[in-house]
C-alpha cells in the first residue's frame, strides 16, 4: 500500500527530466546514478534531428545552387545524395514533431509553418 510519502514522491518526480538516486555502500561513499526520463530524452532527439536537419539542409542548398548539377555527373550524384540525407532528416524531425501519430491536413501545415521558422532562424511562437 503506497503511503502519503510515496504519493508525495512520484509527484514530485513528475515535475523533473531526471531522477537522481543516491546510495551510501557498505564502506561509507555515496554512490549517485541521473537516470534521464523520457521527456528529457525526447528532447535530446528532437534538438539532435534538429541540428541534422539543419546541416542536410546546407549540404542539399550547396549542390543544389550549382548550376552543373544537370551537365555534371559528379554533381548530380552528389545532388541526388544529398536529396536523400535531407528527405531522411526532414522524416526524421517530423515524426519527432508530429508524435508518431498519423498526420493530418492541420498536423502538416503547422508542421510547415514551424520548419519555414525554424530555417529561417525565426522565433517560433506556440499556437496552443
Amino acid at each position: 500500500m503506497a503511503t502519503d510519502e510515496d504519493r508525495l514522491d512520484a509527484e514530485i518526480a513528475k515535475m523533473f527530466d531526471a531522477t537522481v538516486e543516491t546510495h551510501v555502500t557498505r564502506s561509507g561513499k555515496a554512490v549517485s546514478q541521473r537516470t534521464l526520463l523520457d521527456e528529457a530524452l525526447k528532447c535530446d532527439e528532437m534538438r539532435e534531428a534538429c541540428e541534422e536537419l539543419v546541416k542536410a539542409h546546407k549540404r542539399f542548398e550547396h549542390w543544389d545552387n550549382d548550376i552543373r548539377k544537370y551537365s555534371c555527373k559528379f554533381v548530380n550524384l552528389e545532388w541526388w545524395k544529398e536529396l536523400n540525407k535531407l528527405s531522411a532528416a526532414e522524416e526524421r524531425v517530423r515524426k519527432l514533431f508530429l508524435g508518431g501519430r498519423a498526420p493530418t491536413m492541420q498536423d502538416n501545415l503547422q508542421y510547415a509553418k514551424w520548419r519555414k521558422a525554424f530555417l529561417e532562424g525565426k522565433n517560433i511562437k506556440s499556437d496552443a
